[in-house]
């Protein structure tokens, strides 16, 4: 004997099927679960990025020319991983972030909770382990402020990039 419960959950789910492929009815063709599946993955794989292993989860497009992504690090108020030069803003991009620090000669960039832009020359190396460690880059996952197709760190994580070009600092200007 089945238990009393098995009827109505069974009566219950082929209702909830039936009124589901009603509702996804489409130019009478009613969208099974599975198609409706498929599609669901079809649209994903078509705009979601296309994730390469090593490579950067997270920028969509490039770096400005010479900058390269050295990864994601741990970082905390007081010392700063990059320490130099800082700035906050709401249209904050991980490029207006780099194009900043290479314009004040610096060869280190990084963007954090969004909004921030850190610059240095080196990544600052201290006795507290919650500065300047490798993290996943999976946790430099917030959106930044100015563009939400780019990621700009996360609350005490920096993604941090090199510049390996030409600094302006190196520069001699004609007068």
């Amino acid at each position: 004997m089945m238990p009393s419960f098995t009827l109505p959950f069974l009566l219950f789910l082929s209702l909830f099927h039936y009124n589901l492929t009603i509702a996804l009815a489409a130019d009478d063709k009613a969208l099974s679960f599975h198609r409706l599946e498929r599609a669901w993955r079809s649209a994903l794989s078509r705009h979601a990025p296309n994730l390469v292993p090593g490579r950067s989860l997270y920028i969509r497009g490039t770096v400005p020319s010479g900058w390269t992504q050295t990864g994601c690090y741990t970082d905390a108020q007081s010392p700063r991983a990059l320490a130099s030069y800082s700035s906050s803003s709401s249209s904050n991009t991980v490029t207006s972030c780099l194009n900043a620090c290479q314009n004040l000669g610096y060869t280190m960039g990084g963007v954090e909770y969004g909004s921030q832009c850190y610059c240095a020359n080196s990544l600052t190396t201290s006795t507290n382990p919650s500065v300047g460690q490798s993290a996943p880059s999976t946790d430099c996952s917030m959106v930044c402020s100015g563009d939400s197709t780019q990621t700009c760190g996360n609350g005490n994580r920096i993604m941090v990039y090199t510049y390996s070009g030409t600094s302006n600092s190196a520069w001699s200007y004609v007068q």
